[in-house]
């Protein structure tokens, strides 16, 4: 109920677009889809990630802003309180990614990231299903996590699930 002093630092971020930087890093070529909003923050995200070797020319333009997440931590480093505002990432929705889709069908592997809507991971799903591509799930939240749960059934072609504990 008061200020607190502290220390604030900014990162590229976004679970999928982390990951994506980490196989890019690591040599691999990487498409990122994905939203971002048409602001500086979205600039900024898109060079970053761009900087760093990922394609970004399958992302979005979004008329939300650039989604952000705030962290407190304690002394420990564990989280406090995570607060996420990720309209741009909501409402991408089918139509958005579609253009992706000859993307999917040819990748090695496909990395769903639980942020998306349900709907956009069931169609990615269902399109790397039908050209027989790897999926890993990664379900970023508990509340997410269970958002993302209805999608796995035992018709459902996931290779990793990489959920944490409480997850």
């Amino acid at each position: 109920h008061t200020s607190n002093p502290g220390t604030v630092s900014r990162t590229p971020g976004g679970v999928g677009r982390n990951i994506a930087e980490v196989i890019a890093r690591l040599g691999g070529r990487v498409h990122l889809v994905a939203a971002v909003g048409a602001d500086p923050a979205g600039r900024d995200l898109l060079a970053r990630t761009s900087e760093a070797g990922v394609y970004v020319d399958q992302v979005a333009a979004s008329s939300h802003p650039t989604g952000s997440y705030l962290a407190a931590l304690d002394n420990d480093g564990e989280l406090v309180i995570g607060i996420s505002d990720f309209a741009a990432t909501d409402s991408l929705d089918v139509a958005d990614v579609a253009r992706s889709s000859e993307l999917i069908a040819r990748a090695q592997v496909v990395v769903i990231d639980g942020n998306i809507p349900a709907a956009v991971a069931g169609w990615a799903l269902a399109v790397a299903a039908s050209a027989g591509v790897r999926v890993v799930l990664e379900p970023v939240s508990v509340a997410k996590a269970a958002r993302m749960a209805p999608l796995l059934t035992p018709a459902t072609s996931v290779h990793a699930i990489t959920p944490n504990v409480d997850e």
